[in-house]
């Protein structure tokens, strides 16, 4: 597969449509600009210990009284 060279402008830009925005950076949640390139915010890292049994479908955060913060993470198989 050929490599093409992007020459994309720096910056967001989110005035106007999607059509006006072509070519551009748009939508920019959970990245940071590092120098000339785009990042994500502290990229990806593991918590916990836990092992998941099977695919994730629905996720419930909360903060107990002690300031543990805790997810609940429900799967498609029991237990």
């Amino acid at each position: 597969m050929a490599r093409l060279a992007l020459s994309l402008p720096p910056g967001i830009y989110g005035n106007g449509t999607r059509f006006q925005s072509k070519g551009r950076y748009r939508d920019a949640w959970g990245v940071r600009w590092y120098g000339n390139a785009i990042g994500p915010v502290n990229g990806w890292r593991r918590k916990g210990t836990g092992v998941l049994t099977g695919a994730p479908r629905a996720a419930l955060a909360w903060k107990a009284n002690d300031t543990k913060t805790w997810l609940g993470i429900g799967t498609h198989r029991r237990g």
